[in-house]
């Protein structure tokens, strides 16, 4: 073992780095490469920095169907059916309107029928002054599907006059409607028989624009 203070000398000396044997200078080949590669990785490292803290989110376009709004909470009675309403298969009409339709039957003599609209993405300024055919109008179907035909489909009744010539919604000045719509006398079918069947939404021109099934759930 080497003792330095015995013999006088630098630890520098006995560094096998500076060994004259072991230490070798760099050529300028080497020298050139090693300044290349310094180089490279400075670049790197600053076109990290510069791009850190950046978000770059893939686009994504947006669904033409929008979500459906939660569904009516006073619209959970025994005698009570609702329906999802989605644009109509075959409408050109966008974006689709989307919503719910409770339909409230009541016993007793009158038999009435209460269909409360609950939708958003309608055509603004629809109005119960609407006198064009199906102008504005909401109306079950003789029909337990909703497909490009179910909107020139007979509508459901057994009474002497058609009950939703007249049932109409309002709109306004915006797209959405949260109108009650009183059908007297109803369309001379229980609850139970009108379950299943096709509800419409027409526009203010009377043409299908949205529809939905009436489901107990």
């Amino acid at each position: 073992m080497y003792q330095y203070q015995d013999e006088g000398l630098m630890p520098s000396e006995y560094n096998i780095h500076s060994h004259p044997e072991t230490h070798k200078r760099k050529t300028t080949s080497e020298k050139k490469m090693r300044i290349g590669q310094e180089g490279t990785h400075k670049k790197r490292k600053a076109k990290s920095k510069k791009g850190k803290g950046k978000h770059h989110p893939h686009p994504h376009p947006p669904h033409p169907y929008p979500p459906p709004p939660p569904p009516p909470v006073f619209c959970e009675g025994d005698n009570q059916l609702k329906a999802f309403i989605s644009g109509i298969f075959g409408s050109n009409y966008l974006p689709p309107p989307n919503g719910y339709v409770c339909t409230t039957f009541f016993s007793g003599d009158s038999n009435d029928m209460d269909i409360f609209v609950d939708m958003a993405g309608l055509e603004p300024a629809c109005s119960l002054e609407n006198t064009r055919p199906s102008g504005c109008a909401v109306q079950i179907k003789n029909i337990s599907e909703c497909t490009a035909n179910t909107a020139s489909a007979e509508n459901f009744f057994n009474t002497t006059d058609d009950p939703f010539l007249f049932a109409r919604y309002s709109t306004f000045k915006t797209d959405v409607a949260k109108d009650r719509v009183f059908v007297p006398g109803g369309n001379g079918f229980t609850l139970a028989q009108n379950e299943g069947k096709a509800v419409v939404i027409y526009g203010k021109a009377g043409a299908g624009i949205a529809c939905g099934l009436l489901t107990n759930f």
